[in-house]
């Protein structure tokens, strides 16, 4: 954020106060800028003042009080002064707002784009961040799956450490895999199996009520957490593997565990107790 210091500066406003503290040429109170770079050095020596002068210096109750001089800085800071009323205390506006908080500067500053269409399987009510995390990754090919390793010149089994059926991608892991189909056909759901349809933000078969589109995101979700999980233990920590059908329950207990967390569900399954039964 500290990059966009001048972004921001077009955003705030200040209120000055009877008794002000702030800075009166170091501080962006009047002008676009501070005074000592809107009017020049100078000013400060002609307005017969200090460098660290506060604004209260020229000021009485709630009127201004410059230098009487006829230099014309001064001239021109008495016509500033004369658009800028005192007052009862100092004030920093955001936008003219008071209330502020970090993610509203963010959202005023920062640059927007459009979101990718598989943006809802990473943001949504049901998210768990950690596999939310990993679903983001995969979907922009950032996960170091074995293909890749080739390419960047490292020995591997290029192999599917899951099936070891076919050459391990990210389409494959993460769709084709015989493992990976299980999981996914495993939730109550009707949810695509196709690697295509998930970029184009197609992930169910059919369309749904909100809250069952976001358990099917969910479970997505949790699936390919699950699967790439297993994959790491089975290379790197040479663990045993899970069977298939453990892996199913885990994947269906992760996503009870959180959907029992969420309020929404909850309340959403006292209206209507199928979805219950869908997650198990």
């Amino acid at each position: 954020m500290l990059n966009h210091r001048f972004e921001a500066m077009q955003h705030l406003s200040f209120v000055v106060g009877e008794n002000s503290a702030f800075y009166l040429w170091h501080d962006p109170w009047l002008a676009a800028s501070p005074l000592i770079e809107y009017l020049g050095f100078d000013i400060v020596s002609v307005s017969e003042s200090y460098n660290l002068a506060r604004v209260n210096t020229i000021t009485c109750g709630r009127t201004w009080t410059p230098s009487s001089s006829n230099h014309v800085l001064v001239i021109d800071l008495r016509m500033l002064l004369s658009t800028c009323t005192i007052s009862q205390r100092d004030e920093v506006l955001w936008d003219g707002s008071k209330k502020v908080n970090l993610s509203l500067i963010w959202q005023s500053i920062r640059r927007t784009g459009n979101p990718p269409p598989w943006y809802d399987v990473v943001w949504h009510s049901f998210a768990i961040p950690k596999c939310a995390f990993f679903t983001w990754l995969a979907l922009r090919k950032r996960l170091l799956t074995k293909d890749r390793m080739l390419v960047w010149g490292m020995q591997v089994n290029p192999r599917c450490v899951l099936c070891s059926s076919a050459n391990e991608t990210i389409e494959h892991i993460c769709c084709l895999c015989p493992v990976t189909y299980i999981l996914i056909r495993s939730s109550g759901i009707a949810l695509s199996t196709c690697w295509d349809d998930w970029c184009s933000g197609n992930f169910l078969r059919e369309p749904t009520s909100r809250v069952k589109h976001m358990m099917g995101l969910l479970h997505i979700s949790v699936v390919i957490y699950t699967v790439w999980q297993e994959r790491n233990n089975r290379i790197h920590q040479r663990e045993r593997p899970r069977r298939t059908s453990q892996l199913v329950h885990d994947v269906k207990r992760m996503v009870r565990e959180k959907l029992f967390t969420c309020t929404l569900f909850r309340k959403q399954a006292n209206r209507d107790c199928n979805l219950v039964s869908l997650i198990y």
